[in-house]
């Protein structure tokens, strides 16, 4: 009886091996996505892509001591790739007033099946972290809080190429 209960304990624990986990993406309810992803005419070769609902806030401090914040919930396009992304100087002027130095804005281009444009947005980057070495992996979370959750489901391809605004054009210039 002993020998019995102890095979099918063994059993039992050996079948547990083959039960699928989950990742910690599929545990925040983030939804996997298929774009095609491009920088100019640069294929990204995204190896990862997830569209997930993150907080997010906004708080402003004033003179008198007081201040006002608050709270809401947007969506992210997050992805990994093998490439960095491109990047164009963006015309003097153009739109820096609506962006600090220290935010990184980028321009989207969304195609459908027929390789016909959608919509052209400009959006910050919520984060952009590489690799150490910059050579294999880059990954990216793109804010997606203006964009119409139905353009996605028709677009297919999407475009993106960073904006150098400001003082980060000038850093471009002494490279």
């Amino acid at each position: 009886m002993k020998t019995i209960l102890f095979v099918l304990t063994v059993i039992s624990l050996l079948s547990f091996h083959h039960i699928p986990a989950q990742n910690l993406s599929d545990h925040l309810g983030a939804v996997k996505t298929n774009f095609q992803i491009y920088s100019d005419t640069t294929n990204l070769q995204v190896s990862e892509q997830i569209l997930i609902k993150r907080a997010s806030h906004d708080a402003y401090r004033y003179y008198e001591g007081g201040g006002v914040g608050y709270g809401y919930e947007e969506y992210h396009l997050e992805f990994t790739v093998g490439k960095k992304i491109n990047s164009e100087n963006l015309w003097p002027g153009y739109l820096e007033r609506f962006y600090q130095d220290n935010r990184t804005i980028c321009k989207l281009v969304f195609y459908d099946q027929f390789n016909n444009t959608l919509a052209t947005k400009m959006v910050l980057f919520v984060d952009q972290l590489f690799n150490p070495d910059e050579t294999e992996f880059y990954f990216y979370s793109i804010d997606l809080r203006d964009i119409p959750l139905v353009l996605l489901n028709k677009t297919v391809k999407i475009n993106i190429v960073e904006q150098l605004t400001g003082s980060k054009r000038e850093a471009g210039k002494s490279n």
